[in-house]
């Protein structure tokens, strides 16, 4: 029996150490890969628990194993957690600084409306409670009519914002009562937009645009963008299944099982390619970047590692525990996220978990360390 457990941990630990191979290595050339990184939680779980195992047998020499697995885990559990227990949520932003909300809105419930129009009105008054200075809301459903409470101008005067930038592709217009409604990505903005530019893929696919707007703010001219990558396209059977799996139906079980692992793979392979795209248009930016938006990918994929690269991540900075973002299948996925030029520093970071959306909003409040020290609250002696 100590032999069976000694195999299981060593296994345990050698797919742990193998998360730290997925952000380098492209979906392409091995994409089973990438299921890894929605294990990391798990496999880490089990390395804790067989640490603690071995510590209550006395057998510390097998207490290592474990042991050596955390400590090479660390750069991936920095990705999942964050410890920070002053990250001044809630606080009124201070001046000279720039706070900017990510969120996908999931249509702000267009197709629920008439049945409970309570939850888009709810989105709307945490927003404005929020009171960011720019807005990047993903999956955004509106009409161009201005008698449609769908419409931008809607939003514009709900919200607050004076501008805006939207991106959305013709071919993933919808008709609904004789409207013709669009889908895409959308930034607000309380400071004027000099320009803007859209991203269309090649391919012509669902969730192949984004979008970024030149914006002139107290705190510097920013370059601000909002990305929405392939998502997995589960449906409500497909999340009913990995809730409560039917595991005496086994022809069923092959079925589904099949069906998600497909998607899981198109998902990832799609995502390489727009997270290239993405990282290629962010390098060459000629301004400060500040990346929002939904990467449908966790911390530790190579989706997200591909556009990370020379930025800072504002739960990695400010966050606290494992600020979940999504509301369904783990409570440990994070895969919405604010990025933002190294030259600045995060002063807030803050994710709302109330359910109005499949996704959580989150916050993140920006400020230029060499103009000011938020900790004395004044300018620095020059």
């Amino acid at each position: 029996m100590r032999v069976l457990l000694i195999v299981v941990n060593s296994l345990v630990v050698a797919l742990l150490l193998s998360v730290a191979l997925i952000p380098h290595v492209d979906p392409k050339v091995w994409w089973p890969l990438g299921f890894m990184a929605l294990g990391f939680p798990l496999l880490l779980l089990v390395t804790f628990l067989f640490l603690l195992f071995w510590l209550i047998r006395r057998r510390y020499r097998w207490m290592l194993l474990s042991i050596a697995g955390i400590l090479l885990s660390l750069g991936q559990m920095r990705a999942f957690m964050s410890f920070h227990v002053d990250n001044h949520a809630g606080d009124p932003k201070p001046p000279n600084m720039l706070k900017v909300m990510s969120w996908n809105v999931h249509l702000f419930n267009f197709f629920n409306n008439k049945k409970d129009p309570a939850t888009k009105q709810h989105m709307i008054e945490l927003i404005r409670k929020e009171d960011p200075d720019v807005a990047c809301f993903q999956e955004f459903f509106f009409s161009d009519s201005l008698a449609y409470p769908y419409s931008i101008q809607s939003f514009r005067h709900a919200l607050g914002f004076p501008y805006y930038a939207v991106a959305y592709e013709l071919y993933a217009d919808s008709r609904y009562n004789n409207t013709i409604y669009h889908y895409g990505v959308i930034i607000f903005s309380k400071y004027p937009i000099l320009q803007q530019t859209n991203i269309i893929g090649k391919d012509r696919k669902y969730n192949d645009v984004f979008e970024y707007a030149d914006i002139v703010t107290p705190l510097d001219t920013f370059r601000v963008f909002n990305v929405h990558l392939q998502s997995l396209h589960f449906d409500k059977q497909d999340y009913a299944f990995l809730d409560s799996p039917p595991l005496s139906q086994t022809e069923r079980v092959k079925q589904y099982g099949r069906n998600i692992v497909g998607k899981i793979k198109a998902g990832l392979l799609r995502r390489a390619d727009q997270s290239a795209v993405v990282h290629e248009v962010v390098e060459h930016s000629p301004n400060p970047v500040i990346v929002c938006g939904d990467f449908n990918d966790v911390p530790n994929s190579y989706a997200y590692e591909t556009i990370v690269k020379g930025l800072k991540d504002a739960f990695r900075e400010k966050g606290n525990g494992w600020s979940r973002t999504f509301s369904q299948i783990s409570p440990t996925l994070r895969i919405d996220y604010i990025l933002f030029d190294p030259s600045y520093n995060a002063y807030q970071y803050s994710c709302t978990p109330r359910v109005l959306s499949d996704h959580f909003p989150i916050t993140a409040t920006i400020y230029d360390p060499g103009s000011i020290d938020p900790d004395a609250d004044r300018l620095p002696a020059k």
